[in-house]
């Protein structure tokens, strides 16, 4: 059986999911980077950290218009 691994990344506003929202989520093949998916989401609040918001590209106000 041959094994597929997956890399899978999230962006998020902060540290805890009942507080904070999922910004984004991106995955590819190990071996296939070409093959993959990536999804901007609208946040759910606009709590953020400073921090984790420098990490996080996308804005929350282009989230807000933008993500699904």
């Amino acid at each position: 059986m041959r094994e597929i691994f997956v890399s899978v990344d999230i962006e998020t506003s902060g540290p805890v999911p009942a507080e904070y929202s999922l910004l984004s989520i991106g995955a590819c093949a190990v071996t296939d980077i070409d093959n993959g998916f990536y999804c901007e989401l609208k946040p759910t609040g606009l709590k953020n950290k400073k921090a984790s918001m420098k990490v996080a590209k996308p804005t929350l106000d282009h989230l807000e218009k933008n993500g699904l």
